[in-house]
Order: C-alpha cells, then sequence, then structure tokens
C-alpha cells in the first residue's frame, strides 16, 4: 500500500514535468498534455483511503464530446502482488512518454480516444493485513 502511494506521487511529478514541457502551438500543446487525478473512492473499514484515477488526454476533460471509459482493476486479494506490478506497468505506459515516436503515437491515440479509470488496490486492509 505504501508503496502504492509513492507510486500516485511519482506519477503525479512525471504528468506535471511532462505537461509543463509540452512544446509547439497553443493547440498541440493542449493536445498533448496528459489529464491525471486522484481521488478517493471510499474509505476501508479500516480507515484507509480506496484511491482511483483518472487518466485521459486534457482535451477529453474539455470537450463536449463524450469517449468511452476503460475501467481498471487490480489487487482484489492481497496475495496478488504480481497484479501490483501489472498495474504500475500498464499505468506506467499511459503516463510516460515514449521515444519510440510508433508507441508514442499509439499512447496518446489511447488517451486521445478513452478516458481510464483506474482502481490499483480493491483490497488496501487486506494487503496492509496480509489477509
Amino acid at each position: 500500500y505504501s508503496f502504492l502511494r509513492t507510486n500516485i506521487l511519482q506519477w503525479k511529478m512525471i504528468v506535471d514535468n511532462q505537461n509543463s514541457n509540452c512544446q509547439g502551438s497553443e493547440e498541440n500543446q493542449e493536445s498533448a498534455k496528459t489529464f491525471f487525478l486522484v481521488q478517493t473512492l471510499c474509505s476501508t473499514l479500516k480507515g484507509n483511503d480506496l484511491p482511483v484515477l483518472t487518466i485521459t488526454s486534457r482535451t477529453n476533460v474539455q470537450s463536449c464530446l463524450r469517449p468511452h471509459y476503460v475501467f481498471v482493476t487490480a489487487r482484489v486479494h492481497p496475495s496478488e502482488s504480481n497484479s501490483s506490478w501489472v498495474m504500475k506497468g500498464f499505468i506506467d505506459s499511459l503516463l510516460i512518454k515514449n521515444n519510440d515516436p510508433l508507441k508514442e503515437s499509439h499512447r496518446r491515440a489511447l488517451l486521445e480516444k478513452y478516458i481510464f479509470k483506474i482502481v490499483p488496490m480493491l483490497n488496501p486492509d487486506g494487503v496492509i493485513n496480509g489477509r
């Protein structure tokens, strides 16, 4: 759980840094920016926050059109530690710009087409307590 909280802070810094370094025309700058929002879905019985992440392009947030949503969850059971690594890789691939132009264009296309709602850990109490 603490690793997830650390990753969330790192993702925020990465997105803020990438968004501040966007270059080109004002329209291209806005479309190149990533929207990353962390909210609390609820509190668990033990009082831990259950984070939900929203990832998309800035143009989706400002647009009147409603793109499709993709809802992804992980870590339903505490012993599914491998799912935390898969989820980290998935979120990294959505947030971190790629030096390969083809991979970067695919990443941008996904962000332009979808709004991703991600709950990276559905059972933080079980993960923290080990059951």
